[in-house]
């Protein structure tokens, strides 16, 4: 048998348990939309802000410093 802050308690957490996970989910949606909102949006401003010389010269120093295509290692099994 149960006492009565047992089943308060069990009570209270049947309520809030939906409505917590809920809200998790909702949060963890817009947590997720709203960087790649920010992140778009500043780099069009940053874009539209710079001289094209710049855009270009950074463009060309982010190419230079990635690694030839063929020397990036692929797993076994799954490009073959």
């Amino acid at each position: 048998m149960m006492s009565e802050t047992g089943k308060t308690f069990e009570k209270v957490r049947s309520t809030l348990q939906p409505l917590v996970a809920k809200s998790w989910t909702e949060g963890v949606a817009l947590a997720n939309s709203v960087p790649e909102n920010v992140a778009k949006s500043l780099t069009e401003s940053v874009a539209k802000s710079l001289p094209g010389n710049v855009v270009k010269s950074l463009t060309e120093n982010v190419a230079k410093s990635l690694p030839d295509s063929s020397a990036v290692r692929k797993p076994k099994g799954l490009l073959e």
